[in-house]
């Protein structure tokens, strides 16, 4: 029912019998002269009334038995006396619409946001501040109209962002100084008024950076970075003091605001000058409308086939088409073959099969002399889908081929047209099948073969073993799966009588014995040993298999007797696939089993459910929660705050906000090299040469080739801590000669001698990066077995590749390691080329310890005034003036900035290691002053680097998700070449720039996340380094520049694995 009384003098008008109207749903007193006391004392039975409009009348307040009103959706006072609104607790829960517009209000209800379902709010006309609107505002989520205007208001609540559904806003005629950055952020909204606020300063636009800043809902600011690795944020620049920082923030804050309003001045200025201009052409258009028809007029229109010609695209078809097509009168017939047309023999013109398809051209001569071609596809009833789409795209490519202007005609199997069909003198004749291949491959199902499965309990889980597929192997004291692929029975035995079953002809008999359990299972890793096949157990915990014993780079057997499962891993190799499916055919056939066992391939993530059950613990199902809700999801979606904290992706940034390791002294280098070879004892090299490990000789020791491969056994003291107590009593009465260094060093050794278990061993085993694995397999094979029979558990073996070695094996070269190119010689003493110059780069990086002497590329742009090098010019380079051979130079290059303490080391190597096997005489020459031999050796003077400010500043970091998580993690001061993975992002940072170097097969994800890290670092090395601005520049795998190849010491060719395409290339 609805009851309208507006503009009524109902002044002495009660209503008395307003609550007895039950059915009443909505109720109109706008303009009654309604009062405080001529209002009904009660809506209590009113249960249905849903609207009420007591608008412009004299209330000074809301009554109080309108808040019995329970279903009550709007409710209209505007335009009264009201002064002050309070809302209890849990009334008008269904409240969509209020209208308090007009009265004197100066404060909103807190509790206004309790009303849920409140989607439009007028409280225009009234006295409102900002402080008389409720702080909580952003909990009306259902929020959509939002009248304010006519208020003393200056700003409105931050929460008003939060109210995504807001689609009109009505703010004018107040003293707004700013709006709230949220309000960018409301989507739905349509019209926002702000007009008469003489004062307002638009807040700026949140920028884009600003918005990805959540990348992969990942918050990679600096602040909340800096957060997470334990820091504060402004940790890393200088503080002030209270007193300053809150007048510096003050005068800030001004100085933003005056800005804001200049660039809110300028951008009126030139919203004017456009609204004048676009004024301007529309009084234009309304004084003279038909000149814009009078211009179309005089353009002249381009018809369709000069669109066509226009829009041709300019491809080359000779391979598709001769070029003698279409060139003379006659008729071409093409069939369709692996997604190309094949010229077909005119000899069977007008036979068409109706699984292929064919394109046809008719070329006519015309009287004046020109060529006229019609082209036509026809598709057969039974045809693939590849060859009808190519037969069409193909007809447009015999088009275009043509420069033809025709149209390509579709020609359907028994609906030919009549001009397609004269062409072949309508005689046209169907045969069945196909005479073409398909480009698709086909699909050959394979086929089932019906599985027969008991069930049995093994301690808290059922498990399924395979029985031969007959019914004599039916027991009714056991469960039964019959797999017929698309239908699975289950019999049961012990429930047959109660369901009655169809009776069988034959009586069923319990025949399996009681005590009867299924066959052990056994795990077996297929593996590639020298020459042979390996098949070792995997040894399984109490007899129980895990998924955790499947390693996906393998390929195992799991052997269940009646059963034989081969399970491939996804990074497996071929080599070792094709070993499994061999060695699953000859355990097959080798062990006597049932005649019903067959082998079962499994591949990685798509496992039978059979395979998976025999396993513990091996759950596929994917969790949900059920329990969700409409509502619960509108709830979870309201505020995008809680939402990304609580789905917020784990990080680990921690790295990037670490100092640098510091440098170490050379004082304190020399003497941890003292500290380690002070307990050694003995150390003896081995190079391969063929298959065998032979001694090196003693005279080559310090030198290493990057395609050889060196074994290093090292025998070391042990101290014990009861001879370390022995040796403190005995220090009274040792001589002074004793207590020197070598004297005991010596008696340590006789002592070692005399005793069991005071020595170790240690196995260096040092792979150059150019060298093959096939020496580590050599090395494990043979001389390893040899040291392990030796020495027993005293051994340990350490495997090291070039230019990653460790400080303690380091040190036993005592800074004087050549790593050259190429291969040992052992044929000749000599194991260098003596015709061709070499250069030798001098480096140590973070510390004197990792001192390295690489052979690099021999130009002179390799030079750096940083560092040491070492030119060797052989005989034959060097001529006199008279064209005589002179004896060979060493040439020792000190740079004019290099680090003096490496001067005399570079001409110890030059002398010991470099001139090992001849006898040329080595030349000190500083920078600047160098002989005119020494350029001609590097291939004439060029410009080089002048200085390695680089070298106190370069840092490593690895980006990468191995962990389950993004994580950054730094690579140690000594990096080389080799620590860049190809499946990873590296960040690399010189001092004045930050190289995002990324790998061939690095994820996009991880792409992407290692960008935003490494914009943190910048961020974060610009508030720790001012002085020090970084920028960003991609490196990728191959493709370096030479400001990051000179980052790393020895710089080569990328190593490229064996069996990859760029190797088969």
């Amino acid at each position: 029912q609805v009851l309208k009384l507006s503009n009524n003098p109902l002044t002495h008008f009660q209503l008395k019998q307003l609550p007895v109207s039950k059915k009443l749903r909505v109720l109109i007193l706008r303009n009654t002269h309604r009062t405080l006391s001529n209002i009904p004392y009660s809506f209590e039975d009113v249960l249905n009334l849903q609207e009420l409009d007591l608008s412009m009348n004299e209330l000074q307040s809301v009554p109080d038995s309108l808040y019995a009103l329970k279903q009550l959706r709007k409710l209209d006072l505007s335009f009264n006396k009201i002064a002050k609104i309070e809302f209890p607790s849990g009334v008008f829960a269904f409240l969509e619409t209020l209208n308090v517009s007009g009265n004197n209000l100066t404060i909103l209800p807190a509790k206004i946001v309790n009303c849920q379902k409140l989607q439009r709010l007028y409280a225009s006309y009234n006295k409102l501040t900002f402080e008389g609107l409720p702080a909580s505002f952003g909990q009306l989520l259902q929020l959509q109209v939002l009248f304010l205007s006519n208020n003393d208001l200056e700003l409105i609540p931050e929460g008003i962002g939060r109210c995504v559904k807001l689609r009109k806003i009505k703010l004018e005629n107040n003293r707004l100084i700013t709006l709230p950055d949220g309000i960018y952020l409301l989507p739905d909204l349509k019209e926002l008024d702000l007009h008469n606020n003489p004062d307002l300063v638009m807040p700026p636009k949140p920028s884009d950076k600003e918005k990805a800043m959540a990348f992969y809902n990942i918050d990679f600011s600096l602040s909340n970075q800096l957060r997470l690795a334990g820091q504060s944020p402004g940790s890393s620049v200088d503080s002030l003091s209270p007193g300053k920082t809150s007048q510096r923030d003050f005068m800030q804050r001004k100085k933003d605001f005056i800005r804001r309003r200049r660039c809110q001045a300028d951008q009126d200025s030139a919203s004017k000058v456009i609204q004048g201009m676009s004024k301007v052409a529309k009084d234009a258009h309304e004084q003279n409308p038909s000149m814009e028809a009078d211009d179309a007029h005089l353009r002249p229109t381009i018809g369709w086939k000069e669109k066509m010609e226009q829009q041709k695209p300019r491809l080359d078809y000779s391979d598709v088409f001769d070029a003698s097509t279409g060139s003379t009168a006659g008729l071409w017939v093409w069939e369709i073959e692996n997604f190309y047309p094949l010229l077909v023999d005119p000899g069977f013109h007008g036979q068409f099969y109706e699984a292929d398809c064919y394109l046809v051209l008719k070329t006519i001569r015309e009287t004046s002399g020109s060529l006229t071609h019609a082209i036509y596809y026809w598709i057969g009833e039974k045809t693939s889908l590849d060859k009808a789409m190519c037969a069409a795209v193909h007809s447009v490519n015999l088009r275009n081929h043509l420069s033809a202007s025709c149209r390509t005609i579709r020609e359907e199997m028994n609906d030919e047209s009549d001009e397609f069909l004269e062409m072949f003198s309508e005689e046209i004749v169907y045969y069945d099948g196909a005479r073409t291949q398909s480009g698709f491959y086909a699909v050959e199902k394979i086929a089932f073969s019906k599985k027969l499965y008991r069930a049995f309990v093994n301690g808290p889980s059922v498990e399924m073993e395979a029985v031969p597929l007959s019914p004599e192997s039916l027991d009714p004291r056991f469960v039964f799966l019959l797999d017929c692929d698309k239908i699975i029975w289950i019999w049961n035995g012990d429930c047959c009588k109660q369901r009655s079953p169809k009776k069988p002809d034959e009586p069923i008999f319990e025949h399996v014995s009681e005590d009867r359990k299924p066959e052990r299972r056994r795990l077996y890793e297929v593996q590639l040993g020298m020459g042979f096949l390996e098949l070792p157990q995997v040894e399984l915990r109490n007899g129980v298999l895990h998924k955790e014993l499947l390693k996906p780079k393998g390929v195992f057997l799991l052997d269940c007797t009646s059963e034989l499962f081969l399970w491939v891993g996804k990074n497996s190799n071929r080599l070792t696939k094709m070993a499994g499916q061999k060695i699953a055919s000859e355990l097959h056939r080798m062990i006597e089993r049932p005649d019903y066992c067959v082998i079962y391939r499994e591949n990685e993530d798509e496992e039978s459910t059979i395979f998976r059950s025999k396993f513990a613990a091996w759950d596929d199902i994917v969790p949900f929660d059920f329990t969700m809700t409409a509502d619960t999801v509108k709830r979870r979606g309201a505020d995008i705050k809680v939402i990304m904290e609580r789905d917020k992706m784990k990080t680990d940034l921690v790295a990037l906000f670490l100092d640098r390791l510091p440098a170490m002294p050379h004082s304190d280098t020399e003497k941890i090299i003292e500290d380690f070879n002070m307990d050694l004892e003995v150390i003896e090299p081995f190079v391969l040469e063929g298959k065998k490990f032979v001694r090196l000789p003693q005279n080559e020791f310090g030198i290493f080739y990057s395609m050889d491969c060196y074994v290093f056994l090292c025998r070391y003291f042990v101290d014990d801590e009861e001879e370390e107590e022995g040796e403190e009593d005995e220090e009274s009465d040792v001589s002074d000669e004793s207590d020197q260094e070598n004297g005991g060093r010596d008696k340590r050794k006789n002592e070692g001698t005399e005793k069991a278990g005071d020595f170790k061993c240690v196995v260096y085993f040092w792979q150059g990066r150019d060298a093959s694995n096939m020496g580590w397999l050599h090395f494990t094979f043979s001389l390893q077995k040899k040291f392990e029979s030796l020495f027993k558990d005293k051994l340990e073996v350490v495997r090291m590749n070039q230019q990653q070695e460790n400080h303690k094996f380091l040190s036993h070269f005592k800074q004087k390691l050549v790593i050259r190119r190429g291969r040992r010689n052992p044929s000749t003493s000599q194991n260098i080329d003596s015709s061709a110059s070499e250069l030798f780069h001098v480096r140590a990086n973070g510390t004197s310890i990792c001192t390295r002497t690489i052979q690099v590329d021999c130009v002179a742009s390799r030079l750096n005034s940083a560092f040491c090098f070492i030119l060797r010019v052989p005989t034959t380079d060097i001529q006199g003036d008279d064209g005589v051979d002179e004896s060979g130079q060493i040439f020792v290059w000190i740079g004019s900035k290099s680090d003096s303490y490496y001067h005399k080391l570079a001409e110890q190597v030059a002398s010991e290691l470099i001139n090992r096997d001849t006898d040329f005489s080595v030349l000190r020459i500083e920078e600047g002053s160098e002989p005119p031999l020494f350029w001609t050796a590097l291939g004439g003077k060029k410009k080089y680097d002048q200085d390695a400010d680089f070298m106190n500043c370069t840092r490593l970091f690895r980006c990468t998700n191995d962990k389950g998580y993004f994580s950054v993690s730094e690579k140690t001061v000594d990096f080389c070449q080799d620590d860049l993975e190809s499946e990873d992002v590296m960040i690399v940072d010189n001092g004045e720039i930050v190289f995002l170097w990324l790998g061939e097969r690095a994820s996009e994800v991880e792409v992407k996340l290692a960008y935003k890290a490494a914009q943190v670092y910048c961020g974060h090395m610009q508030m720790k380094q001012p002085d020090r601005p970084r920028k960003m520049m991609l490196s990728i795998k191959g493709r370096e520049s030479k400001r990051f190849i000179k980052l790393f010491h020895g710089w080569n060719k990328h190593k490229v694995p064996m069996g990859s395409a760029e190797n088969a290339f």
